[in-house]
This record gives structure tokens, sequence and C-alpha cells, in this order.
């Protein structure tokens, strides 16, 4: 008897879930794309590629040849400035450290020319 009710109820189951509408399905994600909200939290976006460059830069640091470090340097001087006025000082003196990197090294592209060290 146990297994005739058991075996009702999943067929019920399963019936219900073939009949549900797929829109209504789509309506329950939560990251659907035609209807981006986040429920219970503010949600706040901010496309900051400085964060990626000063990660680049001090790993070029630890383990990179000055002409990497000289770019790295270059790629977050470009960058800073889009997080701020505040941050043009800084992105001055990252782009003068690259100069002077570059200018040590010999190179300026260390990606486009294989003879940079």
């Amino acid at each position: 008897m146990n297994k005739l009710l058991v075996a009702s109820l999943l067929l019920g189951f399963a019936t219900a879930a073939v009949a549900e509408d797929p829109g209504d399905l789509a309506k329950k994600i939560i990251n659907e794309p035609g209807d981006p909200h986040v429920d219970g939290a503010k949600a706040s976006l901010r496309d900051d590629p400085a964060v990626h460059y000063e990660r680049a830069l001090e790993l070029a640091q630890r383990v990179g040849s000055p002409s990497e470090i000289a770019w790295s340097q270059g790629l977050l001087a470009m960058a800073l400035p889009a997080r701020g006025a505040d941050h043009l000082d800084r992105a001055l003196e990252e782009a003068q450290l690259a100069l002077d990197n570059s200018r040590a090294s010999g190179c300026a592209f260390p990606m486009t020319n294989s003879s940079c060290s």
C-alpha cells in the first residue's frame, strides 16, 4: 500500500512539473537576463580596471622583468583617472615611474618585442 501511495505522489509531482508553464519557471530564476534585480540587498556594480592592474603590478614587481614592471605601471597609470579626480596625482606618479622603468629597461612594450628583457 505504501508503494502505491509513493508512486501516485511521484506521478502527481512529475505531472505538475511537466504542466508548469516555462514562462513561470523563468520568473522564478533569480538571474533572469530580462529582469535583473536583487531581493533583500543593495546591489552596486563598479567596473574598476585599476584593481586588476594594481595586482598585475604587484606580481610584476615580484617576478617580472623591468620591462614588464614598466608595462604594468603604464596600464595602471591609464586606469587610475577612471576612479576620479582625486587619483590623478597617483596616475601621474605611476606614469612617470613607467617612463623611467621603460627607459632603464630599454623596452617600452615587452608584449610585442621578443628582445625585451
